[in-house]
């Protein structure tokens, strides 16, 4: 954005600066913000730590763009964008460590905040991976929406989970409290998160509340359980499967399981889901028989299994002919994975029965 062509005076910036001076002492209000934003951002004003703490109720803020312009002070540059935030201009105008400091002392302090400042202090420590501040995570998260009305509290729940979610050591760090958020709440923070938590340890939260959850939540709750191999999720989604006619790819996008021992389960799984009328033109189908071939191609004796199976299925029904298809892919990708134990003249015989 270009800069302003208005030309000031050094007396008219005095008379400003003292203007921005005694209308932050008096106090900072949303009211007043955006004009004192517009003097301090155009003018380069400096703050003083005072006049920062005046401002840091307000860091989550995104700063107006028609007010926002380039800065430039010795050698570096601020540049403003559209989620350019106060935030960003008080780290400007002081530095990093400093920052640290008074955002730590914010969310010590017994005073309550605007929720959405918590997660704009939640964001800095993550997206900045600031480690030191790991700790206040958990205490944003469990204390300091206590006071909110149960949707908002909720709502800022579920941010502040999905940004601990982001760093390696989440789960241990909010694990102790866990079972006081909402199921929803427990839910979303495995759902959402973007490193990888042990399955063992999934499964184990998730098992223990699945009989008390209801519609949404358990379904939501079943589909992340089928994410992590959960036997107990496996049972479920056969249970659920027979009650309810549609079933989609967005509701359950992956079956993640390749030990034997579900290769039984799986078959029911895709032996219920053919029938259902609103499944067999869905990539569902494709969801279902992923973790098929993962099991078919690891022995001989699985793809055999799996092949009966198949063959069963199109006699039964005079349908589903995709699976031959399906036999071949499996049959191929088999060869490929074991092709130092076969001879040319074996994977020949092999493939001549299959036609």
């Amino acid at each position: 954005m270009k800069k302003s062509l208005i030309v000031s005076t050094e007396e008219q910036k005095r008379i400003i600066r003292e203007l921005v001076d005694k209308t932050i002492e008096k106090g900072v209000n949303t009211d007043n913000l955006k004009a004192l934003l517009a003097s301090i951002t155009y003018y380069n004003f400096d703050l003083s730590d005072k006049q920062i703490d005046k401002l840091l109720p307000f860091a989550y803020i995104i700063i107006p763009d028609h007010i926002g312009y380039i800065i430039k002070k010795d050698t570096s540059e601020f540049n403003f964008s559209h989620n350019t935030n106060v935030l960003d201009l008080l780290i400007y105008k002081s530095n990093t460590e400093i920052i640290k400091t008074k955002i730590s002392e914010s969310i010590n302090s017994k005073e309550i905040y605007n929720s959405s400042l918590y997660r704009c202090f939640s964001t800095f420590i993550t997206k900045n991976k600031i480690r030191d501040m790991y700790k206040y995570l958990p205490i944003i998260l469990y204390d300091k929406f206590e006071d909110y009305d149960a949707f908002t509290k909720k709502h800022e729940q579920n941010n502040t989970l999905y940004e601990i979610s982001k760093i390696n050591n989440g789960y241990n760090l909010i694990k102790d409290k866990l079972t006081s958020l909402s199921y929803e709440s427990i839910i979303h923070f495995f759902s959402e998160s973007r490193v990888e938590i042990p399955s063992k340890i999934v499964c184990e939260e998730l098992e223990a509340i699945y009989p008390e959850l209801k519609e949404d939540n358990q379904t939501k709750c079943l589909s992340v359980l089928l994410r992590n191999e959960s036997k107990i999720g496996l049972t479920e989604f056969i249970k659920f499967l027979k009650v309810n006619e549609y079933i989609s790819a967005d509701l359950f996008p992956q079956l993640s399981y390749s030990k034997v021992e579900y290769l039984d389960s799986l078959i029911e799984v895709l032996d219920i889901a053919l029938l259902k009328k609103r499944v067999k033109s869905e990539r569902f189908l494709d969801v279902i028989l992923s973790p098929i071939e993962k099991i078919a191609i690891k022995s001989n004796e699985n793809l055999e299994n799996v092949k009966q199976v198949f063959e069963k299925i199109i006699d039964k029904y005079n349908d589903f002919h995709f699976l031959n298809r399906e036999i071949i892919t499996m049959t191929e990708k088999f060869y490929e994975s074991h092709k130092e134990k076969w001879t040319i003249k074996d994977a020949l015989k092999k493939y001549e029965d299959l036609l």
